[in-house]
Parts: structure tokens; C-alpha cells; sequence
């Protein structure tokens, strides 16, 4: 029996195996123990193991290894036990014992070698001190002197050792309790733990359960509250700084940048988020670039090989993309609201915001140096200047503009024709030729006005007057009246182009149009006198060369770049012309006024007998305010304003007129002036309510990339007498349905035998002649085409014309399209909105003359047309003298009054009540720029401070004596 039991005792010893087999999830190795595949775990591998991330808060693990101390972790420091300071050991040369040293803390505690745990270094330990590792042997003195395996050949004198934690739970070598000292593992904040901390582990799945408020297969991402009720987006912490840009509190300084830098308001050390060395994202109008540094001696940005691509104007401000980089930047979420929403959870709307009607006045501080004394305006809304600067050519085809509302919405108009149809029918009358009528297709009162600008070939002329009818019930313009007279050889002509050159109202139209009624009112306006940007104020003599010659030789100006060229526009005492050829470089002193140089215009001369300006008018201007502007012609005729108070008809434009624009036009700039065409330039425009939207208003980003500087393709010749005027023809671009990629040019002629009709004695032009070669691109009606092949009858090109499938037959061809043509140029232009708008006409330019509390323009200068700034505007005058290491200094007043020029019909001088004072007791500098400060300065409060918001409902409950959504108006039958 015993013999029996004794081999079944050591079958039973030799069959002995792993728990369970370790559930076929991991190896049996010695000692019956299983060595588990990754991902399973237990003693038998049957638990799993769930993902582990960075912990949003470590939790230690006790003491894993038993030797009484909780500060361990693999690569930590040998601290005091109960302080936690670092203490230093030291080893002899050619010595393998190693003694702690007694040392001094910062506190002034001595730091003993007993302060050493007993267990904190036993035999077999792993330790580094110095470059070297070890392995202690055996304890000498505990917690002071051990022995290593080997020996040190050069000594170490009071250095940090570092222990190599092991421990049968943590083999990899885990920390027991953080205390914030040295680990090569990373944040020691933010271990890599089990369902990161924030969640309970299913071992049988291997799946967290994740607390409230954590998500994610590790509970490694924080959940956003209410999944933000589905009115924002859970964004990360990462994703939040780059999705919100921080404003810097700096802006755009007018000088001393290059292409690659911006001058900024403030020294560089004063603004802590950026790098003087570079680095940062930030965004300037819209665009991104890279710094590669901040210059703090010249307070000056630099950029990356991004050239900036836009005009930057004073005060535009420079937005910073936070890069977040902390250990959650990916873990941390929060809730985006969309625009019209906000708090933790995007639970609450907000409420409309509106002007306080209780408040009319705000004051700048004059700041001098003996009293604190301040500059009292009244309150308007926002006016925002358009630009679009083209160097050389003008511009054609479409552009949008971009509206930011108060809550952060952002809207985009549709696209704006830069030179609309206005009528494909217009005729010159036979005996007047400032005459010209529409037969049928008669143009909507509402898109065209008068002081519009027209163009009908290469004749460009102003609109003095409309006549209207109302024969269908619809307000029709019948004909329209010119300043000047168009060529006589128009006048047998029928079916003429006729285009718009300004779109004041296609501009309101398209704001008005924007949804959610964003744009509660806008008036828009152009400035007759188109002059702003790279191409502005060129100006000199211009030389009368002879009523009888059809050329006119314009002075140079010493130094300027040659901005004007053939196909270019230019504005002469308010008359515009498009330039021809051939010229001579205006670089030089002075241009000559023989036949075959200067500068040609088109078809007429400017008929001026003594010299004037001229300035280049190939971009374009507009003024946006954000309020409603008048409705009838009685709008702009009655607001003049009696020393006595009350109406007053001398000090009144009797013959103003409303533009469709909402804007009113003075029947003459010499005796009427401002907003309301008053002789004092005062008052506003009459209205029974005034719309508006309130606050100083984001500046529209205009998108400009439909747009294209062109030339127009014309006529040109070496000399132009009488005898040459008759070959000085127009012509009209022709795509038929039947050849959609031939264009064939057609002359305006027929003058000479009296032919009539649209095709009558319409001869094929030779496009060779006018200079179209194989590769040009082209532009006609809106749409551009690269040109493949030119003959001496046709243009043929890479794709067909869309054109218009409903476009009139003529004859016996039916037209796709028909239009003026065009050459692209690859040429620099650039678009830009500003509520800061220079006022003189030479950007850049800083030379004025201040005194007696007036400013003007010293000989070098001009401001610009009159309709960019009125008594009761705010300007800004920038001390740009100072020091690089300074602030540049700038002062804001009120205009009071200004002195009109009636030969340049500019103004030549304005005045400030208050003057100009230093702030710091330093005089003024005398190299001074002036802005126009057209910032809204209207208050923008939730429900106008005059009711509380719901913000369940977004609604505002108005105080008594106020209605409106904002509580904006005041209303005594709500009392």
C-alpha cells in the first residue's frame, strides 16, 4: 500500500501543471506559474486588461516594494522620508562603498543620513549615482553606508543617487506616491494608468466603465455636458485655442513695414504670449502667417516667406492661434456653442443687443499735460470704408463680402457684379449727346442714380440726371442725362452696352439680402473722387496741348512708380478717362508733349485750359454704414438748421437727390456739403426711424478672388489729330449659340453712310492689330477664356462661352454673348475693409501741417474727396516721430468744421476745437498721419440695458417705456 501511495505521490508531482491551464491565454513556466499574453492578466490569464491612457489625476499605489518608504519610483531621487528632499551620496576613488552626506536644506534643516528610510536600500537594489549604475551588495549601515559591485575608478563627491524601483507588481518599475521629483517615465502628474483613472475595469470583458463625466475606451476624454444640447460642438482643449483665436492687445502701426513685417503698437517684451524668436501663428485681416520673430527695440512682427497679400491699415488688430501643448490637450473637452448660443452646455441663447437711447454722448480724454480735460462727441454707428487697390489696370468680374454679427455669426453675400449691365439697348439721341435713352428693357429706378459713373464703349461719363416713368406701374428710368457729351458718332448706333462702373447699390442690395436680417439698414456710398491705395493721389499739371488734338500730356511727379499705363483710368478735376497708348515712362522729370509720347486719352480731352490733379482710378471705393439712409429726393432737400434753431432753406440743398443707395447726393459740391447736403456740412439725413446695427462692428472681409485686373482692349495710334478721330472706333465682343469658341470683334461704326440698326454697316475688326496672341486670357461678360489661335477676322478659344441660353437674335445670328473684351494682366490688387481710412490721398505719406488748432496738408499732399469725412467725425491723429523704442502716440478729436476748395473741390483744411495735446507732456511731433475714426461708437448691451434677458427663450422682457427686441426704442404708449 505505501508503495502504491508513493508512486501516486509522484505521478501526482510530475503531472502538476498551471492554473486552469492559464486559460489558454498565456505560457506555463516555472514554478507553475503563467506568464500571460498581452492584454490578459491574473493567475491563471483569465482577467483582461483594459486600455490604459494618461490619468486626469494619479492615484498612488501604496508601498509596492515593502522597504517603508511611499516616495519610490523608477528613476527618483533618494529623498528624506519625511520632508521628501533630495539627499547626495559620495564613493572614494577606486572604492565600491558608498556613504550618504549630511547637507543642509534650503530651509536650513540638516539633512542626515539617518533621515533615510531602513528599508529604502537593500541588497540587490539597482541604484545611479553620477554616469554610473550599480548594484548594491550588501548594508553596512543601514540608511547610511552600502556596498556596491563594483568599484568607482573616479570619485564622486555629493551626488543625487537614483533608485530603479522593482517590484513583483510593477516589474517595468511604477511609482508608489508622487511627490513631483525627477522620472524619466514623463508627467508625473499624469501617469499612464487603467482606464485613465476615471473609469472601473470589467476584467471580464476588458472594457471600462467610465464615471460621469469621462468617455472614450479609456476614460481618457472628457464627456461635454448634455452633448452641448446639440448647439455647439465638443471640442478639445487643443482644438478650442485653435478655433478661437485671442486678439492681442496690439495693432497695425502705419509705418516701417516691409513685405515680410508689421509695425505694432507695443514693445514685444509687453506681450508675454509671443516668442521673440518666432514661431507663433497669427492671423492679420483674415490671412495666416508664421512669426520668425518680435523685434522689441523696433516693436516690429516678422513673418515667414508669406508675403502679407493684403493692404494693412492702421489700427487692424493681430489675432494669436494658442498652440496648446499640455498633457490633456487631447483628453480635455469643452462645449463650442454655435454663435447664438452659450454656457457650460450651450443650454442658454443669448439676447438681441442694441444702443441705450439714454445715451447720446461720449467723450474722448484730451489728455495734456496740465489738465485732464476730454473731447465731446455724439454717438454714431459703425461706417466701414471698401477698398479695392489695383496698381495699374482696373478691375472686372465679382466679388463677396463677409458680415460678423454681434454674437460671432458669420454671413456671405452672394457674389457682386464690379461693372453690372445696366442695359443692352441704350441709344444716343441725335441732337443731344449728353442724352441717352432706352427704348425697351427700360433699367429699375432702384440701380442706377445720379453721380453714378457709366461707361458705353471706352466712354466714360457721369450721370447728371435721370428721367422716370411709371407707365407699368413699376418706377422705370426712360433716359438719363450726362455731364459730358459722347462721341457723335454714336448717335446712329442702337443697342448699345451700357455698364455701371460704381455698385453702391448692389452693395446694400446684397448686405440687405444677408438671412436672419443680420443687416437691420445700410446706406452706400462712392466717393466721386476714386482715390485711395497704391494708385492713389499721382498728381501734377496737366498740360492742355490744343482743343483740335485729342492727346493731352500729363506731368510726372519725381520718384513715382510708373502706375500709369495704357488700358489704366485716370480722374482729372473730376472727369475720368481711359488711358491709351503709345507713352512715355513717367519715372522721369518731366514727360514730353510731341505727337508720338505723353499720355493719350480716349476719344476726348478733359478740356482743361490751366493746370489740375489727376490721380489714377483703377480700383474702387465705397462707404458702408450701417444705418438707414433716406427714401425720397424731401429726404436730402430740407435739413438745414437756422442759428435760431429750426428750418432753415439757405442753409438747405433744395435740389439734392436721393441716390437708390440711400445716400444723399448735393446738387453742388461747392455751396453743400456732408451727409444731409447742408451749406455748413451739418445735420443728418431726414427719417421718421432710424435702423441700425450698433457697436463697433467687425470689419467685413471682402473675398476679391472673382475679380480680375483687366485691360480694355482698344484702338491705339502713334499720333492723334482731326484726321484720326473717325479711326478712334469701339468695339463690341461677339459669341454666337452657333460658334460658342469663336469671338469675333465688331466695329461701332456706321456713322459715315447713316446706317441704322444694331447690324448694319457693322464691319469684323482684325484682332491681330490690337495685339491678341495665343495664350492671352481674355475676359467678356463674366466669364474668362484662354486664347488658342487668332486670325485676322476671329479669336478662337480653349472652352466654350455659357453666355446667356436666352440671349436676344439679332439679325440673323443669335448672340450667346455680346460685350465689351478684355485683357487679363497678372497684376497686384488687393481688397480690404477698414473703419479707419486714411485721409490724405498718398498712402503712406505722412506730411501735414498742424496749427491754430487746424490741420491741413502741406505742399506734397491733398486730402481726399469731401464725402469721406463731415463735421461731427472722429479723427485720429497719429505722432508717429518718436523713438523705435517708444509707443507711438495718437490723439482722437471731433471735427468742428473744415474750409472746401472749389478748384481741387476738395477740402484743404479742418479744425478741432480741442487741439492737440501730448499726453505725457512731450510736445507733439510734426510728422503727423490722420484716420478718419468711423469705429461704431453707439453702445452695443444686451436688451440696450433697458430690459433683462430670458435667456431660456433669448427674449428680452423690456422695461416700462421701451419696446423693440432689444428694448432700443422708446415708446410712451408702452408705459
Amino acid at each position: 500500500m505505501f508503495s502504491v501511495l508513493l508512486s501516486m505521490a509522484s505521478v501526482s508531482m510530475v503531472s502538476a501543471e498551471c492554473p486552469n491551464a492559464c486559460s489558454n491565454q498565456g505560457t506555463c513556466g516555472a514554478f507553475d506559474m503563467c506568464t500571460c499574453y498581452r492584454n490578459f492578466k491574473g493567475n491563471d490569464c483569465s482577467l483582461r486588461v483594459c486600455p490604459h491612457a494618461h490619468a486626469f489625476v494619479t492615484s498612488p499605489k501604496g508601498d509596492l516594494n515593502f522597504d517603508g518608504d511611499h516616495y519610490d519610483n523608477t528613476g527618483k531621487f533618494i529623498v528624506d522620508d519625511e520632508t521628501g528632499a533630495t539627499l547626495v551620496a559620495s564613493i572614494p576613488i577606486n572604492s565600491r562603498t558608498l556613504t550618504f552626506s549630511s547637507a543642509q536644506d534650503t530651509y536650513g534643516d540638516i539633512l542626515l543620513s539617518s533621515d533615510i528610510s531602513t528599508f529604502e536600500l537593500n541588497a540587490g537594489d539597482a541604484i545611479k549615482i553620477g554616469d554610473e549604475s550599480f548594484i548594491i551588495t550588501s548594508v553596512t549601515t543601514p540608511g547610511s553606508v552600502y556596498e556596491v559591485d563594483h568599484k568607482r575608478l573616479v570619485a564622486i563627491n555629493d551626488m543625487p543617487v537614483i533608485k530603479f524601483l522593482s517590484t513583483q507588481v510593477n516589474p517595468r518599475g511604477d511609482w508608489e506616491m508622487w511627490v513631483g521629483d525627477f522620472s524619466s517615465l514623463g508627467d508625473e502628474g499624469h501617469y499612464y494608468m487603467e482606464c485613465a483613472n476615471r473609469g472601473i475595469c470589467d476584467e471580464k470583458t476588458g472594457e471600462c466603465k467610465c464615471f460621469d463625466g469621462y468617455t472614450g475606451s479609456a476614460c481618457q476624454i472628457e464627456a461635454c455636458p448634455s452633448d452641448c444640447n446639440n448647439r455647439g460642438t465638443c471640442e478639445t482643449i487643443s482644438s478650442l485655442a485653435a478655433l478661437t483665436p485671442v486678439t492681442l492687445p496690439v495693432v497695425i502701426l502705419p509705418e516701417g513695414t516691409s513685405a515680410k513685417q508689421v509695425r505694432i503698437s507695443k514693445l514685444c517684451s509687453e506681450i508675454p504670449s509671443l516668442n521673440t524668436d518666432g514661431g507663433d501663428t497669427v492671423i492679420i485681416a483674415g490671412r495666416q502667417y508664421t512669426t520668425t520673430g518680435c523685434a522689441s527695440s523696433k516693436a516690429t512682427l516678422e513673418l515667414d516667406s508669406n508675403l502679407i497679400k493684403t493692404h494693412v491699415q492702421y489700427g487692424t488688430a493681430i489675432k494669436q492661434v494658442m498652440n496648446y501643448k499640455l498633457w490633456d490637450a487631447k483628453q480635455g473637452r469643452a462645449c463650442k456653442c454655435d454663435f447664438m448660443y452659450y454656457g457650460t452646455d450651450c443650454a442658454k441663447k443669448k439676447c438681441p443687443k442694441g444702443d441705450d437711447p439714454l445715451t447720446s454722448i461720449s467723450y474722448d480724454p484730451v489728455c495734456s499735460a496740465e489738465t485732464d480735460d476730454y473731447s465731446a462727441y455724439t454717438q454714431q454707428t459703425e461706417k466701414q470704408t471698401l477698398v479695392g487697390v489695383s496698381v495699374d489696370y482696373p478691375l472686372v468680374g465679382t466679388f463677396k463680402l463677409s458680415y460678423t454679427d454681434e454674437f460671432g455669426g458669420k454671413y456671405t453675400t452672394e457674389p457682386i457684379n464690379n461693372r453690372p449691365l445696366i442695359s443692352s439697348n441704350a441709344a444716343l439721341d441725335t441732337t443731344d449727346n449728353t442724352l441717352v435713352s432706352f427704348a425697351t428693357s427700360l433699367p429699375s429706378c432702384s440701380v442706377i442714380g445720379v453721380a453714378d459713373t457709366i461707361i458705353i464703349g471706352a466712354y466714360i461719363r457721369y450721370v447728371a440726371s435721370i428721367t422716370k416713368t411709371h407707365a407699368t406701374g413699376v418706377c422705370k428710368i426712360s433716359s438719363l442725362k450726362v455731364t459730358e457729351d459722347f462721341p457723335s458718332f454714336l448717335e446712329n448706333l442702337e443697342e448699345l452696352y451700357l455698364y455701371k462702373m460704381n455698385v453702391d447699390v448692389e452693395i446694400k442690395e446684397a448686405l440687405e439680402a444677408l438671412p436672419n436680417g443680420v443687416i437691420k439698414a445700410v446706406n452706400v456710398r462712392h466717393p466721386v473722387r476714386n482715390s485711395f491705395g497704391e494708385t492713389a493721389g499721382l498728381y501734377d499739371v496737366v498740360t492742355d496741348t490744343g482743343t483740335a488734338n485729342l492727346k493731352q500730356s500729363l506731368g510726372s511727379v519725381a520718384n513715382e512708380p510708373n502706375t500709369i499705363k495704357s488700358g489704366g483710368l485716370i480722374q482729372v478735376n473730376g472727369k475720368m478717362r481711359l488711358v491709351m497708348g503709345p507713352f512715355a515712362d513717367n519715372t522721369a522729370a518731366a514727360v514730353s508733349t510731341t505727337d508720338d509720347e505723353g499720355y493719350y486719352q480716349y476719344g476726348k480731352q478733359f478740356d482743361v485750359t490751366t493746370d489740375g490733379y489727376y490721380n489714377s482710378a483703377n480700383g474702387f471705393e465705397y462707404q458702408v454704414s450701417f444705418e438707414n439712409g433716406c427714401s425720397h429726393d424731401s429726404d436730402c432737400q430740407g435739413n438745414g438748421v437756422s442759428i435760431r434753431g429750426g428750418y432753415s432753406s439757405t442753409n438747405s440743398d433744395g435740389n439734392a437727390k436721393c441716390h437708390p443707395s440711400g445716400v444723399c447726393v448735393c446738387s453742388n459740391k461747392e455751396n453743400y456739403h456732408g451727409s444731409a447736403c447742408t451749406s455748413d456740412g451739418r445735420g443728418s439725413v431726414r427719417r421718421s426711424t432710424i435702423y441700425s446695427n450698433d457697436g463697433d462692428l467687425v470689419e467685413l472681409e471682402p473675398d476679391c478672388s472673382g475679380l480680375h485686373a483687366v485691360e480694355q482692349v482698344t484702338q491705339t495710334h502713334d499720333t492723334i489729330t482731326d484726321s484720326t478721330v473717325a479711326s478712334i472706333k469701339s468695339f463690341e465682343a461677339h459669341v454666337t449659340k452657333g460658334a460658342p469658341k469663336t469671338v469675333e470683334l465688331k466695329y461701332l461704326d456706321g456713322q459715315s453712310n447713316g446706317q441704322t440698326g444694331y447690324l448694319a454697316g457693322r464691319s469684323t475688326m482684325n484682332p491681330i492689330t490690337l495685339g491678341i496672341v495665343a495664350g492671352d486670357m481674355i475676359y467678356l461678360q463674366g466669364e474668362t477664356r484662354y486664347v488658342q489661335s487668332v486670325s485676322t477676322t476671329e479669336i478662337s478659344v480653349d472652352s466654350p462661352f455659357n453666355g446667356d441660353p436666352n440671349a436676344p437674335v439679332y439679325g440673323d445670328d443669335t448672340y450667346l454673348v455680346r460685350g465689351t473684351l478684355f485683357k487679363v494682366k497678372n497684376t497686384h490688387f488687393t481688397c480690404f475693409a477698414t473703419d479707419s481710412p486714411q485721409l490724405f490721398q498718398r498712402t503712406g505719406e505722412n506730411d501735414m501741417v498742424y496749427a491754430d488748432q487746424k490741420i491741413k496738408p502741406d505742399s506734397s499732399q491733398l486730402f481726399r474727396d469731401a464725402d469721406v469725412v463731415n463735421i461731427g467725425d472722429r479723427v485720429t491723429i497719429g505722432d508717429i516721430a518718436s523713438s523705435d523704442s517708444k509707443t507711438k502716440k495718437f490723439y482722437t478729436r471731433t471735427v468742428d468744421g473744415f474750409t472746401y476748395d472749389d478748384t481741387t473741390k476738395l477740402i484743404s483744411e479742418i479744425s478741432l476745437n480741442e487741439g492737440i495735446s501730448s499726453c505725457d507732456g512731450e510736445s507733439v511731433g510734426s510728422n503727423l498721419q490722420i484716420y478718419v475714426n468711423n469705429k461704431g461708437t453707439t453702445e452695443k448691451l444686451e436688451c440696450s440695458r433697458r430690459g433683462l434677458c430670458e435667456d431660456e427663450s433669448g427674449l428680452c422682457t423690456c422695461f416700462t417705456g421701451y419696446t423693440g427686441p432689444s428694448c432700443g426704442v422708446q415708446n410712451a404708449l408702452s408705459v
